[in-house]
C-alpha cells in the first residue's frame, strides 16, 4: 500500500512539476523576447540591471513556486525513495525479434497471408526510419551550411545574430526531433501489431521446421553483439576524442577562439549589464 501511494504521489508530482517547468520556461522566453524588442524599438539600452530586474519581477511568483517544487521533489526523493520493480517488461522490439526467430516455415495459405502482413509492417518501419534519417541529414546539412558561413557572424550585433541563428537553424532541429519522436511512437505501435501476427504465425506453423538463419541474419547478429562489447564503446570514445581535438585545433587556427572571446565580452557588457 505504501509503495502504491509513493508511486501515485511521484506521478502527480512529475506531471505538476513538468507542467510548471514548461510554464516558467515559456515565461522566461517571452520576457527575454519582449525585453529585446522593446529595447530595440525604443532605441535605448536593451539590457541593464534595472530593466532585466523589472522583467524578472513580473514572473517572480511562478519562479519561486518552481524553486519550492524543486526542493519538495528532492525532499520527496529522500523520504519516499524510488524502488525499482522486480518485474521487468521487455521492449516490444526485443520481444518481436525473439518471436521472429521461432517462426517456422509454414506453407498454408493462411500462414503465407499472415506472413505478408508481417513483412509489410516490417518494411513500413524501415521506410519511416529511412525518411526520418534522410530529413535529419538534410536538416544537419542546412544547419552546417549556415553555421559555416562566417558572413552570418561578422558583425558585433550579438542579439541579431543569435535571433537569425534561431530563425534559420532551430526550425530544422525542432522538426527533426519531432519526426524522431513520431517515428518512435509509430515503431512501438507497429511492433505491438507485429507481435500479434508473429504469435499467430507460431500457431499456424506449429510442427513445421524452423528456417536456418541467412547470411544477412548472421552478419546482423554479429554486428549487434559487437555494438554491445567494450571494444565498440572504446572505439566510439576514441573517435569522439579525435574529432574533438581536430575541431579544437581548427577553431584555434581559423580565428574561432578570438570570435568566442569577442562574443563573451559582448555578453558580459551587453546582456548582463556590466557596461
Amino acid at each position: 500500500m505504501e509503495r502504491e501511494y509513493a508511486r501515485r504521489m511521484r506521478t502527480i508530482y512529475g506531471v505538476f512539476f513538468g507542467g510548471l517547468t514548461v510554464l516558467v520556461a515559456a515565461l522566461l522566453i517571452f520576457a527575454a523576447a519582449d525585453l529585446y524588442y522593446d529595447g530595440a524599438a525604443s532605441g535605448g539600452p536593451i539590457y541593464s540591471r534595472e530593466i532585466v530586474g523589472e522583467r524578472l519581477r513580473l514572473i517572480l511568483i511562478p519562479m519561486v513556486v518552481w524553486l519550492i517544487a524543486a526542493v519538495y521533489g528532492y525532499t520527496m526523493s529522500v523520504v519516499m525513495p524510488y524502488e525499482e520493480s522486480r518485474t521487468h517488461t521487455p521492449n516490444a522490439l526485443v520481444t518481436l525479434r525473439r518471436l521472429k526467430k521461432r517462426i517456422p516455415q509454414g506453407e498454408s495459405e493462411e500462414f503465407l497471408k499472415e506472413r505478408k502482413k508481417l513483412v509489410r509492417l516490417e518494411w513500413g518501419r524501415v521506410a519511416v526510419w529511412t525518411f526520418v534519417l534522410g530529413f535529419s541529414v538534410a536538416s544537419a546539412v542546412v544547419a552546417i551550411v549556415y553555421l559555416a558561413d562566417r558572413s552570418h557572424f561578422s558583425s558585433l550585433d550579438l542579439n541579431g545574430e543569435i535571433l537569425a541563428l534561431v530563425k534559420n537553424v532551430m526550425p530544422w532541429v525542432a522538426a527533426s526531433f519531432l519526426l524522431v519522436f513520431a517515428a518512435l511512437v509509430y515503431e512501438s505501435l507497429s511492433a505491438k501489431r507485429e507481435i500479434g501476427i508473429a504469435k499467430n504465425l507460431l500457431v499456424l506453423g506449429k510442427g513445421a521446421p524452423l528456417p536456418s538463419p541467412g547470411l544477412f541474419a548472421r552478419a546482423y547478429g554479429k554486428a549487434c553483439a559487437w555494438t554491445r562489447s567494450n571494444a565498440f564503446l572504446w572505439t566510439v570514445r576514441a573517435v569522439l576524442l579525435v574529432l574533438g581535438v581536430v575541431f579544437l585545433i581548427l577553431g584555434v587556427t581559423n580565428g574561432g577562439a578570438r570570435d568566442v572571446l569577442i562574443k563573451a565580452i559582448n555578453i558580459c557588457t551587453e546582456c548582463i549589464g556590466l557596461g
